[in-house]
């Protein structure tokens, strides 16, 4: 390298070899906060896929449990002839259940599926 240089006077090489330096830290800085930038970016879609979780288990399970107990005693009260309604109002608290259930899917499908695309890529495979 000096061979190179060596009509350069001393002084100027170490200027240019500062200027290199600093250019390599500035690339270094950009850098870790890019990586910092996409680490928050990522955390930040984490917390949002575990809270949809959190909330699609949590109300899955006591929405089943109310549509279990409202369809029973709708049809214990068919079955003891004390109202007359037909079977499909009996069951309908399950068939609202089935219709929240499919749409939670369809949420949770569409998340799956955007895997493949750069922002979901780096921590689906964490979770």
């Amino acid at each position: 390298w000096m061979a190179l240089h060596h009509n350069f006077h001393p002084r100027q090489l170490y200027i240019f070899k500062r200027r290199e330096h600093l250019l390599d830290l500035e690339i270094a800085r950009a850098d870790l906060q890019q990586r910092c930038q996409q680490a928050k970016e990522l955390e930040r879609k984490q917390r949002c896929l575990r809270a949809l979780n959190y909330f699609l288990v949590r109300v899955a399970h006591c929405l089943l449990c109310i549509t279990l107990l409202a369809t029973s005693i709708l049809l214990w009260l068919q079955l003891r002839d004390s109202v007359d309604i037909s079977y499909y109002v009996v069951f309908s608290p399950l068939f609202g259940f089935e219709v929240f259930f499919l749409i939670g899917s369809c949420i949770t499908f569409t998340i799956y599926f955007q895997r493949s695309t750069a922002g979901w890529t780096f921590y689906w495979n964490r979770l």
